[in-house]
């Protein structure tokens, strides 16, 4: 680099080295100089993930969405959208995070963890009937997974939640 400071697949070696070693600042700087030098389809995916785990939710949605767009499959995009989902949740944006779970749906129905996050962005947008449908097949899916446990008793408080709500009766006329 002291030669060529144009070389970004050295400063993407050495984040890479840098990562391994769980330094994530260096890293993520030498990741965004390479980024500037040169395009490397695992580079947005790499910073997207070292963002995140430096609580960056914004950058990390912003590469992440990039990292989608490097996929050579549609299947290889299923766990991005699905992480895309997870990371709107914790960033509490929870209409984006419902679309990025349907994606991961279109692609493949039978994606368990985009139910079971697509459940949890209806929940906390309170329409409980969708995210009780979404819920129902995650254990139709995966019946033995701790996610269907989850949903279980998600679906039972939902009951619950319905019956509290609901007007009681009167037998007066």
């Amino acid at each position: 680099l002291k030669w060529n400071p144009y070389f970004g697949m050295a400063y993407y070696n050495f984040g890479q080295i840098i990562i391994q070693k769980g330094i994530y600042t260096p890293a993520i700087e030498n990741f965004e100089k390479a980024e500037k030098y040169m395009d490397h389809p695992d580079l947005s995916s790499k910073l997207a993930y070292l963002y995140f785990k430096k609580g960056q939710l914004d950058k990390g949605i912003i590469k992440l969405k990039q990292a989608i767009t490097y996929q050579r499959t549609k299947k290889a995009m299923v766990p991005l959208y699905t992480d895309l989902g997870n990371n709107y949740m914790r960033a509490k944006r929870y209409k984006p995070a419902e679309i990025a779970f349907k994606n991961a749906l279109k692609i493949n129905s039978k994606y368990v963890n985009a139910h079971y996050g697509l459940a949890g962005a209806y929940l906390r947008q309170n329409k409980l009937d969708e995210a009780q449908e979404e819920l129902q097949k995650v254990i139709e899916l995966a019946p033995d997974s701790q996610e269907a446990n989850y949903a279980r008793n998600i679906i039972q408080q939902i009951a619950q939640e319905k019956l509290k709500s609901q007007p009681e009766k009167t037998d007066n006329p």
